[in-house]
């Protein structure tokens, strides 16, 4: 199964993508956004595969593209212990703004919902709750948020993901 905002990997590359569509009632199609260049690929549900760890892969993703890519005559940001992924994320933001690369921003806007969801998941953290948290956060980025509406559906992803994996779990 496949949700849009999720991270996928595709048969094509070896890349990260992030899942903006899913038909399944179009024989199980999904259109993907490549997030190293936005080449908008359509393919059938059989020849992606969405990774365990999707925050895991794109956080792989940031700072992978951070430490190796300049921005505007600067050096890429060195690896290191001391710098925080807040750090790259903020530099991955600036990029995408700097360099044109508006498609970026939507993974991390998946990003942040997954990882909203998944630090806070307990009875008394509510939908309401996280949506003012992702807009804040959003608002720390300089990031204009999106829509409630595409917000409740990343966190409708990230709640069913924790559900799946926590009914994986116990079998």
């Amino acid at each position: 199964m496949a949700t849009a905002g999720e991270f996928a990997f595709s048969d094509t590359s070896d890349e990260l993508h992030v899942i903006t569509a899913y038909w399944p009632h179009r024989g199980n199609v999904v259109r993907l956004c490549r997030l190293s260049n936005g080449l908008q690929l359509r393919l059938a549900l059989e020849r992606i595969t969405v990774p365990e760890d999707g925050i895991g892969a794109f956080r792989t993703h940031v700072i992978q593209l951070v430490t190796t890519a300049s921005l505007g005559g600067q050096e890429p940001m060195k690896r290191s212990a001391s710098t925080s992924f807040a750090d790259y994320l903020d530099r991955y933001v600036e990029m995408a703004y700097a360099n044109g690369a508006l498609y970026r921003i939507d993974g991390v806007f998946s990003y942040i919902a997954q990882q909203e969801w998944t630090r806070f998941n307990h009875p008394t953290y509510s939908e309401v709750q996280a949506v003012k948290d992702i807009r804040f956060q959003c608002e720390m980025l300089g990031i204009q948020p999106p829509s409630d509406s595409v917000l409740k559906a990343r966190l409708q992803l990230a709640v069913e993901r924790l559900r799946r994996n926590r009914i994986g779990s116990t079998e």
